[in-house]
């Protein structure tokens, strides 16, 4: 395309461009503007349509209730229905007659007994006649029916009925027959509408379909006879009548028409209200509109070609003129210049094609030697190709052998000339020659790829062969690295049966793992036994010296004379109170380390206090301050033993760390509370022996960690802690340090 085409394309571009661009915008906010003033005037006009049909509800209501209030009425129908006098029924007949009068749109009055049977009307051919399989008369004895109608001489009619009561008592059922002109009014009402706008009603028939109760502004006769089937859910109408109030943008009335329409339910009767307008009315601005703005646009259009023609010519004229020098210079004249005098770009141009011949002679001479370059380094390729250990392969995309090397030669037993016959599916073992094909695709597609595969050799035989490709792109062919693994995959099948075997000897590892681990359980147990013993000590010191100096002070009475029996009882008594005690903590410890077979339901902190004496005789020898703060009503389920054995152990630890860092004022705060946000009940059990190592911190809770001299300690106590707490009580236990403190915090 000649460059004047293109600046006179070009030009029309930008003058267009901006044009439509401006157009399709004001189009789009013009129909965004439109759309929401419908929407807004349909959703003003459904609301105020909707209001009156509930005050027309509302209407039709207090005239039955207006009826049903007159006291001699029912008096006089009570008495009438009784005696059957006929001067009672007169009453009630002045009194419907009246009320026919007062309210326009009634053709008839009439009562119905609680049979069905009419004992008073405004039409005296109905007396006596039965209605009880009417709906008016089965909806109107549990309360309001209002919606109830039926087609008589091709005259929609409407029945209104309520319970008719007197002195608490339901004596029968009122029945209004009224004509539907004021219902009618409300739909027939166009303002602001257009002319196919219009309002709808409808109600469901037996079947669960829409039928509209009002006629139609397109269809004078639909009241009661027009439905819309339930599963045409595209008809707006059925979308109101399943209580959806929403603005369709697009839907379909009644006629197939596309419409916007608003819906309203009204819940009282069960009915559906649409308020449309068809959507070519409805945009018929936007349309004019859209017209206009094309009708511009090519105007413009016209315009800006007519003057682009001009100026592209008078700009491209001395482009012309150098092309044609570029031309010659193309063809060896290289001292051809145009004869440009614009003082322009143009002329900036044309003075620098004389630089730009000289340059091109520069760039010949330097072709030449890039050349030769190029020539001696396609020679070492080939050189390292021909030396290289691994095999080489270029393949065109008809998967056929283009080029060799002497490593692949030797690696597969051909020669170089009888490969260059043959193509990848004639040495290629694991996959047919579609599935090679396919492969061969998918390395085009991506470029490359690495992969194992077997050839197949001269002789016959298979090796093993790990192949790594490459797709050039610009000679349209794929170089293929491709190394002997045959070795190597033979030493994986030696490894993976010795890993067969090895798993014979990890299981009898395991099985040793096993006794080792219950060496260890029993060795814990052995410690925890020695720590008894050592509690026990510590409770039986004070009460056997007690019993000692009882013992002592009989002996020293009896030298000196004092010995009676008030003070030989008196020290008896001493000795066997003592004794008492000593009996009392040999029970608590064998209780201690008994466990229930069944949890039950315990107290926390009696568990807690449990442990807690069991170490006391320890505690006040070392000054030892305990300090508690427990909720004494909180319980949990579990084994208490188990419970209380964690509880003494975790303290154990913690008189141990003090021994270890020869702590001379310990001090252990002991917490129990319940968090109000999780439910949990929370224990924490902090010491200020220093903390513990951050090195070591993650691994106290391990199987056999322990910082104890190995004659003192197993590492299973904080082990079977955790594994007690998280297993058989559901809940957590975890550790921290705070400011030198050490924090044991358990959950539940």
């Amino acid at each position: 395309m000649k460059i004047s085409k293109k600046a006179a394309i070009v030009m029309v571009l930008v003058a267009v461009l901006p044009v439509c661009v401006i157009s399709i915008a004001t189009y789009h906010i013009a129909k965004a503007a439109i759309t929401y003033y419908v929407y807004k005037e349909l959703e003003s006009v459904a609301n105020v349509q909707k209001d009156r049909i509930e005050n027309d509800i509302s209407l039709k209501k207090s005239i039955l209730d207006l009826i049903t209030s007159r006291p001699p009425m029912r008096v006089a129908l009570e008495r009438y229905m009784k005696t059957g006098e006929k001067s009672q029924q007169n009453v009630v007949l002045v009194v419907l007659s009246n009320a026919k009068e007062a309210v326009k749109n009634i053709r008839d009055i009439f009562i119905l007994d609680m049979d069905g049977k009419v004992v008073a009307s405004t039409n005296t051919s109905l007396d006596g006649k039965d209605m009880s399989g009417e709906d008016y008369f089965t909806k109107g004895r549990t309360g309001y029916s209002l919606d109830v109608f039926s087609l008589i001489n091709n005259e929609v009619v409407r029945y209104l009925s309520c319970p008719l009561l007197h002195e608490g008592r339901q004596i029968g059922v009122l029945v209004l027959e009224i004509t539907t002109t004021a219902l009618h009014s409300i739909t027939a009402n166009y303002d602001g509408l257009g002319k196919t706008g219009e309002t709808t009603i409808a109600r469901r028939d037996k079947n669960g379909d829409g039928l509209f109760i009002t006629p139609l502004r397109f269809d004078l006769e639909a009241a009661l006879r027009k439905r819309i089937p339930s599963k045409d859910t595209e008809i707006v109408m059925t979308q109101a009548l399943l209580k959806k109030e929403h603005t369709f943008y697009d839907s379909l009335d009644y006629r197939g028409k596309h419409v916007i329409a608003t819906t309203r339910y009204i819940k009282e009767l069960d009915w559906g209200m649409v308020l449309k307008i068809d959507k070519d009315e409805a945009f018929a601005p936007l349309l004019y509109l859209r017209k206009l703005y094309i009708m511009l646009t090519l105007i413009v259009m016209i315009f800006v070609i007519v003057v682009s023609q001009f100026i592209s010519r008078s700009i491209t004229s001395p482009i012309i003129r150098l092309t044609s020098v570029a031309r010659r210079i193309r063809n060896g004249d290289v001292y051809q210049m145009p004869a440009i005098t614009s003082k322009d770009e143009i002329f900036f141009l044309s003075s620098t094609f004389d630089e730009m011949t000289r340059s091109l002679l520069d760039s010949k001479t330097r072709l030449a030697e890039e050349v030769q370059e190029h020539i001696h380094l396609e020679k070492q390729n080939k050189t390292i190709l021909s030396t290289s250990i691994d095999g080489f392969l270029i393949v065109d995309t008809e998967r056929m052998i283009l080029q060799t090397n002497m490593a692949y030669c030797n690696m597969i037993g051909y020669t170089e000339e009888e490969l260059l016959r043959m193509g990848i599916s004639d040495i290629e073992t694991l996959e047919p020659p579609e599935v090679v094909q396919k492969r061969i695709r998918k390395i085009i597609g991506t470029g490359g790829n690495r992969f194992e595969s077997k050839h197949r050799c001269k002789n016959g035989s298979f090796i093993d062969v790990e192949i790594s490709v490459n797709f050039i792109k610009s000679d349209n062919v794929i170089f293929a690295f491709i190394r002997d693994i045959t070795e190597r995959k033979r030493m994986e099948e030696e490894i993976r049966m010795m890993n067969e075997t090895l798993q014979g000897r990890v299981e009898q590892e395991v099985a040793k793992n096993q006794i080792k681990d219950r060496l260890m359980f029993e060795q814990a147990r052995h410690v925890s036994m020695g720590e008894l013993l050592v509690n026990i000590a510590h409770h039986w010191r004070q009460p056997l010296c007690g019993v000692a100096l009882s013992v002592q002070d009989i002996k020293d009475a009896y030298l000196h004379g004092e010995l009676d029996e008030a003070y030989l009882n008196k020290n008896i008594g001493l000795a066997l109170s003592e004794l008492k005690m000593l009996s009392d903590t040999i029970n608590n410890f064998k209780k201690f380390y008994i466990t229930g077979k069944e949890q039950r339901e315990f107290n926390i902190s009696d568990e807690i206090n449990k442990a807690n004496t069991l170490i006391s005789g320890y505690v006040k020898e070392k000054d030892i301050v305990i300090d508690k703060e427990l909720d004494e009503s909180l319980t949990i389920q579990g084994f208490p033993n188990e419970f209380a054995q964690i509880i003494l152990n975790i303290l154990t630890n913690v008189k141990d760390k003090f021994e270890q860092k020869k702590v001379t004022h310990g001090t252990i705060k002991i917490r129990l509370y319940k968090d109000d946000t999780t439910g949990r009940k929370i224990i924490t059990i902090t010491d200020n022996g220093g903390g513990i190592p951050d090195d070591i911190i993650d691994k106290v809770f391990d199987p056999y960690f322990t910082t104890k001299d190995k004659s003192r300690g197993t590492g299973m106590g904080l082990y079977m802690a955790k594994v007690i707490i998280e297993k058989n009580m559901n809940g957590t236990i975890s550790v921290r340090n705070i400011d030198g403190w050490c924090e044991l915090r358990i959950e539940i």
